[in-house]
């Protein structure tokens, strides 16, 4: 689901390196949260690179096309 939102909600966000940039540090984030807040959890490379790795799927597969489409590009016209 991430890799199909983050073109729709953030449309400054399309491209393969952004999405996979964001999705990165997003992820980190939610690793290192869990280790710090929650008792008995640590923090875990494997689900960084899974997370990312189907967020890129996802994105590739329905993502851009979706953004394109909520977020259609004007044509400028010629005067």
């Amino acid at each position: 689901p991430f890799g199909v939102l983050v073109p729709v909600v953030a449309p400054g966000a399309r491209g393969l390196l952004r999405v996979l940039l964001l999705t990165v540090i997003v992820m980190l984030l939610v690793e290192f949260a869990q280790g710090a807040l929650i008792t008995g959890r640590a923090f875990d490379i494997d689900d960084v690179i899974l997370n990312t790795t189907g967020a890129l799927v996802g994105y590739l597969a329905l993502g851009r096309r979706l953004g394109r489409s909520v977020h259609a590009r004007r044509r400028r016209e010629r005067a």
